[in-house]
């Protein structure tokens, strides 16, 4: 039986993912995704610790289709104190002295942006999730179907909207969605409509912590964390240290001052 649930499952991903909906919406944060992704750039840092919003971004992952949207495109942080934003500088400064330079197209809250490359791909989960998960990049949302309906979209015109573009990354939400802790999130008042973008921003509660992807790798490469050199920097009010995969396993490489 379990051999062919998987079978079927592979099935309906591969014809979701390679082929999707002429007519589909961009997803943002949908309620029940385990993480909220974003960038940040050097000038952003000033505007966040005033106003502790960030911007959904898809990280590359998928393309705009310019056919409405669903989900939240506006997250604020509420436990981001002056400490956590220090240890996320730190982050940024380690990185950006190795990343490249030049700009990039990211999918932004809806439209097609320049982003430099230098800025940081963070991924802000609940605390505690990386380690009891180390597989990054996945929603593990099995309501995302119900929650992009809420915006009026018929379940002809829905898709995934994944940031790790394959089937394995796909079966494996499915199979963990019931397992893993959804991001803490309140949302917003407001008529959800298929083609009008919420500019109100959900609530991001409880203690979390801020995921600095090293700027080199794919994102791929941190759903499948076995390549040697893949390095994170988990950050939260406390510290900001920087781990290294080791098939699975995170070994600390330092905390940075």
């Amino acid at each position: 039986m379990k051999i062919f649930f998987y079978q079927v499952s592979a099935f309906v991903v591969s014809l979701i993912l390679f082929n999707p909906p002429t007519f589909a919406a961009d997803n943002f944060f949908l309620p029940g995704d385990a993480y909220f992704p974003t960038e940040l750039t050097e000038g952003d840092f000033e505007a966040l610790g005033d106003s502790k919003l960030i911007t959904y971004s898809s990280l590359g992952g998928y393309k705009p289709s310019f056919n409405g949207y669903a989900g939240y495109g506006m997250a604020k942080l509420e436990s981001l104190d002056d400490d956590f934003l220090t240890n996320l500088k730190r982050a940024y400064q380690h990185y950006r002295s190795i990343g490249p330079r030049e700009a990039i197209q990211r999918h932004m809250n809806g439209k097609l942006t320049l982003v430099p490359s230098d800025s940081l791909r963070v991924l802000i989960y609940p605390k505690g999730f990386i380690e009891t998960t180390p597989s990054l990049g996945i929603r593990y949302n099995e309501r995302w179907m119900t929650e992009v309906m809420k915006f009026g979209h018929p379940p002809e015109n829905v898709r995934l909207c994944c940031l790790i573009d394959d089937k394995d990354a796909v079966i494996d939400s499915w199979r963990n969605a019931e397992r893993i802790p959804p991001l803490p999130a309140t949302l917003p008042k407001g008529k959800l409509e298929p083609q009008t973008m919420l500019k109100e921003p959900i609530l991001i509660q409880g203690p979390i912590v801020a995921i600095v992807l090293h700027p080199f790798p794919s994102l791929e490469d941190f759903f499948y964390p076995i390549k040697d050199n893949l390095n994170i920097i988990i950050v939260d009010s406390e510290s900001a240290k920087e781990f290294q995969f080791d098939f699975y396993k995170l070994k600390l490489v330092q905390e940075l001052e």
